[in-house]
């Protein structure tokens, strides 16, 4: 059976180890796009935001490091998931 995923992104972690990762959600704040990533390893419950840009038809992640940002965005996200949930049960 092939267990492999089209979804999963490798991304390497601060010290260069490869991570697999999934993009959760993504949204438009202040002219700019954010995607919200999860590992895929289900011990690491926490949650990954960063700032998606394109660049010659290649995606660009670069991690926010503004907490206030982050603590502004994740709030965002969950807002939109929430309405997103609402929406699907509504069908």
């Amino acid at each position: 059976m092939d267990n492999e995923r089209d979804d999963i992104i490798m991304m390497e972690d601060e010290n260069g180890n490869p991570v697999e990762m999934i993009a959760l959600e993504m949204l438009d704040y202040e002219e700019k796009t954010y995607v919200l990533m999860q590992t895929t390893d289900e011990t690491d419950e926490n949650s990954y935001i960063f700032e998606y840009e394109e660049e010659d038809d290649d995606a660009i992640l670069t991690p926010v490091e503004d907490d206030n940002l982050v603590d502004k965005l994740f709030e965002l996200f969950i807002k939109k998931m929430d309405m997103d949930s609402e929406e699907e049960e509504e069908e």
